[in-house]
């Protein structure tokens, strides 16, 4: 299964299709997910035409495009790269808007599934467990502290 395969399975689990998340949490869910994809530097213009095609859905009440979704989160996610004080800022703001501890939850176990679908990298392992901690998330079962 390639990443976007695995993003669109996310994307689309019954946690997320509850009407218990709110557009904001799916946004920001949506800005995790995305900034973990661009945590190893590998997002291809193909990647983006999928995953323009596979998370429509998740946008289903902006009142903006997805286009113009998409491109506002890729303006705020290439504005972090390489600044670790700009990237924990966007990830302070992220916790915020996700709300409640079950739904951080959710979501950093996504994308602790979404960064291992290429085989988890030293600095994909390094997001991941700043993520956790910023979001006061325990070690996963079988994890260490």
């Amino acid at each position: 299964m390639n990443l976007f395969e695995v993003l669109k399975n996310i994307l689309t689990k019954e946690p997320m299709r509850h009407d218990d998340w709110t557009q904001e949490q799916r946004e920001a869910f949506f800005d995790l997910l995305l900034l973990g994809m661009y945590v190893d530097g590998k997002l291809s213009v193909q990647e983006m035409d999928a995953l323009d095609q596979n998370v429509q859905t998740l946008m289903v009440e902006t009142g903006v495009s997805w286009e113009a979704y998409i491109s506002s989160a890729l303006h705020k996610i290439r504005n972090v790269e390489g600044d670790e004080k700009q990237r924990y800022e966007l990830l302070q703001n992220i916790r915020g808007r996700l709300g409640d501890a079950t739904k951080r939850g959710i979501a950093v176990q996504e994308l602790k599934e979404l960064l291992a679908v290429d085989g988890k990298e030293e600095q994909e392992q390094s997001f991941l467990d700043d993520v956790k901690a910023l979001f006061k998330i325990r070690p996963f079962a079988g994890e260490e502290e």
